[in-house]
C-alpha cells in the first residue's frame, strides 16, 4: 500500500489547514472510528480508500477494483462498501468477499452509482445514488434510489422516489431524524425516522441555499455535533456550514481554500476536530487547480463542539 504523509501541525482553531495531500479526483465519504481511534476516507473516481490512524505521521492508501462512494465500519476489520456496482463487503488487503444483493439499476456507460452515506442510530447502512448523465445540467435526471441495509444483509429502498444526487446523509443524536438532500435542489431536508420507507414529500425544508444568499454550490456531505447542528459542505461553494435545525439557522460559516469541499466529520480523541474532504486533480480543471492548488486535499480546523460517536454497521461481515 502507498504511504502519504499526514499531519496536524498546523491544524488551530481560526483557519482550515491542509494535513494530508491526498490529490483525491472525488474525496468523499469520511468517517471516524472511535474503537480504532483511526479515519476512513474515499477517493470516488480515483478508486480508493485511504485510513490514517491517529498519532501517525502517515496514511496508508489502497487501490480498489470500482469506484467507491462511501464505506460503513463493522466489528470487524472489513467494511461494507457502497461501489458504483452496488454494496458488498470488502476486506482492505484482500479485495471483496460477498456482494450484497439489491436494486442497482446501470446501464452500458456505467453512469449511475452508489454515493453518500453514513450508519443511523440503529446501525443499518444508508447509501443513495448518483446519476452522472445530465450531471450539473438544469435538467439532471433522477434516477438513481436511497437505500438501508439491515443486518440481515438485506438492501432496501428508503425513500421512495429517485434522486439525481443523493447527499447530506445523516442522522440526529437521538437516530429519530434522518437528514438528506438531493443536492441540484439545494435544499437540506429533514424526515422523522424509524423503521419505515420515507416519502420524499414529507421532507421539511431546513435550508434553502436560495434563501441563505448562496449563490453557487449545492449541499454535499453532512455530519452533526452533539449540540444537534449540522455541518455541511457546500461543493461549488468555498465553505462549510453550521446549521442550527431547530432554528433553521447558519450558525456558523466555514471558508474553505478549494472551490469543492465535499465531506466533513468530527474526529480525534475528543471528536472536536473537523476533517473535510475536497475534489481535486482529474475532476478540476486547471484554472480551478491554479486558484486552489490544494484542491483534493483532506483538511481540518479544530471547532468548539463535540461531534457525535457514529454506530458500526450492525451487518455481519459474514451476512
Amino acid at each position: 500500500m502507498e504511504q502519504l504523509p499526514f499531519s496536524l501541525e498546523h491544524v488551530n482553531s481560526s483557519t482550515v489547514a491542509a494535513v494530508c495531500d491526498s490529490r483525491s479526483a472525488v474525496g468523499e465519504g469520511l468517517v471516524w472510528d472511535v474503537a480504532k481511534q483511526r479515519l476512513v476516507w474515499v477517493d470516488i473516481e480515483g478508486k480508493r480508500l485511504y485510513q490514517w490512524a491517529w498519532g501517525s505521521d502517515s496514511a496508508t492508501v489502497e487501490t480498489l477494483p470500482e469506484r467507491i462512494g462511501c464505506v460503513a465500519l463493522t466489528e470487524t476489520e472489513a467494511v461494507v462498501a457502497a461501489f458504483e456496482e452496488g454494496f458488498a463487503i470488502y476486506l482492505p488487503g484482500e479485495g471483496i468477499k460477498k456482494r450484497l444483493e439489491g436494486d442497482y439499476a446501470q446501464d452500458e456507460q456505467k453512469l449511475l452509482r452508489l454515493n453518500d452515506g453514513k450508519v443511523d442510530r440503529q446501525g443499518r447502512f444508508v447509501a443513495g445514488g448518483f446519476n452522472g448523465d445530465g450531471a450539473d445540467g438544469p435538467d439532471w435526471p433522477a434516477a438513481v434510489g436511497v437505500f438501508r441495509i439491515g443486518p440481515d444483509g438485506l438492501v432496501k429502498r428508503l425513500i421512495d422516489e429517485d434522486v439525481s444526487c443523493a447527499n447530506s446523509i445523516c442522522f440526529s443524536p437521538d437516530g429519530n431524524t434522518m437528514y438528506f438532500t438531493d443536492s441540484p435542489k439545494r435544499k437540506l431536508l429533514r424526515f422523522a425516522y424509524g423503521d419505515d420507507t420515507l416519502c420524499m414529500s414529507d421532507g421539511e425544508v431546513v435550508a434553502d441555499l436560495d434563501e441563505i444568499g448562496i449563490e453557487e454550490g449545492v449541499f454535499d456531505g453532512a455530519c452533526v455535533d452533539a449540540e444537534g447542528c449540522i455541518w455541511v459542505c457546500i461543493c461549488f461553494g468555498e465553505k462549510v456550514l453550521r446549521i442550527d435545525p431547530a432554528r433553521k439557522e447558519v450558525v456558523q460559516m466555514i471558508d474553505v481554500p478549494v472551490r469543492r469541499p465535499t465531506c466533513p466529520v468530527l474526529a480525534g480523541p475528543d471528536l472536536d476536530i473537523l476533517f473535510i474532504t475536497s475534489i481535486g486533480p482529474g475532476i478540476a480543471e486547471q484554472p480551478e487547480l491554479t486558484k486552489c492548488p490544494l484542491s483534493g486535499s483532506l483538511f481540518a480546523i479544530r471547532v468548539g463542539v463535540p461531534g457525535v460517536e457514529d454506530p458500526l454497521c450492525a451487518l455481519q461481515a459474514d451476512a
